[in-house]
C-alpha cells in the first residue's frame, strides 16, 4: 500500500498521464491506440506507479517497435531503453522499505583483527564440545589456485553450470515435445475435416473441463478445478500477471493436454516464440505462411503419393483409389492451392510487412521480424 512507503518517493513516481507523454515523445510514429496501450502497460503495479524492470519493459516493447524501426531490432531496443530511463527517472523502480532503527551490537571479529575475550571463550567451548563427541570434521579445500579461485569455489561453479545446462536442456525438450503435440493436433483436426469425420455442431457452445493446469516448471498446479464455456461468435481474453499460466493454458488447450477439446475442432495457436527447423530457416516469409495451411499441405502430400503410385508399372487402381484421386484434385482446385504463394505475399504486404524483408530468408530476419 502507498502508506507503507516513503511519501516523498511516491510523489516522484510517474502517473499514467506522464507515462503517456513520455511514450508520445519517444515513440513518435506509433498510432494512438498502441501508445495508449503501452502507456498503461509499462507499470508493474499501476495503483502505485512502479515501472516494470528494464529487461521486462524492453522485451515487452521491442516487438511493437519493429515496423517503426524498419526491422532494426537494435534501434527498437534503444527506444525501449530510452523510454525506461525516462520513466524510471521519476519512478521508484526498486522501492525502499522503511527499515527499523539499527540496534547496536558488540563488534564481531572477522579474523583480521585481535580476538576478543568473548570470541576466545566461544572457540574454546566449541573445541571442547568437538573433542567430547568425537565428531568427524569436514575440511574444505580453500586453497587458491593460479587464477585466484579456490578449489571449492570452482566445484560450486561447475555444479551450478551443470545444473543450469540440465534445466536448459529439459526446458528445450519439453518445448519441443509440446510443439510436436500442437502440430499433431492441427493435423488430426485437418484430416477430420477433409475426410468428413468431424463431429459436433460448430454453432453449439464448447464446454471444457473441469481440469487441472499443471505448472511446467513443477510445484503446485497453476489452475485447479477449472471449467470454460466458449460461445461461437464471442471473443475472449485472458488477463493476468506474468507467470500466472495464460500462455500455458492456451498451449495445453490447443494441444489437447487439458480440457478434452474435440480433436476435430480447428485451433490456430500463435506462439510467442518462433521455433524453426534448419530447413525452415532458409525459407522466405511467404513460404512459412503457406506451410501453415495444414489442409493444403496434407492434400498435396496425398496427391503426390497417388501420382507416384499411378506411375508405377503394373499398377491398376481400384474404383475407390481412383475416386479418392479425383476428390483430392477437386479439393485442391476448390481451395486454389496453386495460388496460395501469391495470396501469402499479398497477406504479408497488407499487414505492413516490407518488401525488403519478404525477400530475405527467415534466418536473416531479426527476432521481431521473424516473430511477426
Amino acid at each position: 500500500r502507498p502508506t507503507d512507503r516513503d511519501a516523498s518517493t511516491i510523489d516522484a513516481m510517474p502517473t499514467v498521464d506522464e507515462a503517456r507523454a513520455h511514450c508520445a515523445a519517444i515513440l513518435a510514429g506509433l498510432d494512438d491506440d498502441t501508445l495508449e496501450y503501452v502507456a498503461g502497460a509499462v507499470f508493474d503495479d499501476e495503483d502505485v506507479g512502479t515501472v516494470l524492470p528494464e529487461d521486462d519493459l524492453v522485451d515487452f516493447l521491442v516487438p511493437m517497435l519493429d515496423e517503426l524501426c524498419d526491422g532494426d531490432e537494435d534501434a527498437a531496443r534503444g527506444k525501449a531503453k530510452q523510454l525506461w530511463a525516462a520513466l524510471a527517472s521519476g519512478s521508484d523502480a526498486a522501492p525502499k522499505e522503511t527499515k527499523p532503527e539499527d540496534v547496536r551490537r558488540a563488534p564481531i571479529s572477522l579474523g583480521k583483527g585481535p580476538t576478543t575475550a568473548l570470541e576466545a571463550k566461544v572457540l574454546r567451548e566449541q573445541e571442547e564440545l568437538r573433542k567430547g563427541v568425537a565428531a568427524v570434521e569436514i575440511v574444505y579445500d580453500r586453497s587458491v589456485g593460479d587464477d585466484g579461485e579456490s578449489a571449492a569455489a570452482r566445484k560450486d561453479a561447475e555444479r551450478l553450470a551443470a545444473r543450469q545446462a540440465y534445466l536448459a536442456n529439459e526446458a528445450a525438450r519439453q518445448s519441443a515435445e509440446l510443439a510436436a503435440e500442437l502440430e499433431e493436433a492441427r493435423v488430426v483436426a485437418a484430416r477430420s475435416r477433409l475426410s468428413g469425420e468431424a463431429s459436433g455442431s460448430r454453432l453449439a457452445a464448447i464446454e471444457l473441463g473441469p481440469f487441472q493446469l499443471p505448472n511446467p516448471g513443477g510445484g503446485a498446479d497453476l489452475i485447479e478445478n477449472a471449467s470454460m464455456i466458449l460461445v461461437p461468435g464471442h471473443r475472449y481474453g485472458l488477463i493476468g500477471r506474468n507467470g500466472k499460466g495464460k500462455s500455458t493454458l492456451l498451449k495445453f488447450l490447443a494441444s489437447r493436454r487439458v480440457g478434452n477439446l474435440d480433436p476435430s475442432a480447428s485451433v490456430h495457436y500463435v506462439s510467442q516464440e518462433l521455433h524453426l527447423t534448419l530447413e525452415q530457416e532458409e525459407w522466405r516469409p511467404a513460404a512459412l505462411v503457406v506451410e501453415a495451411d495444414v489442409e493444403r499441405r496434407l492434400l498435396l502430400a496425398e496427391s503426390a503419393e497417388l501420382a507416384a503410385k499411378a506411375e508405377a508399372k503394373e499398377y491398376a487402381p481400384g474404383a475407390g483409389e481412383e475416386k479418392r484421386r479425383l476428390d483430392v484434385e477437386e479439393a485442391l482446385i476448390q481451395m486454389d492451392a496453386a495460388g496460395a504463394p501469391g495470396r501469402a505475399s499479398a497477406l504479408l504486404h497488407n499487414l505492413g510487412f516490407p518488401e525488403a524483408l519478404m525477400d530475405r530468408p527467415m534466418r536473416a530476419l531479426s527476432g521481431g521480424g521473424g516473430g511477426r
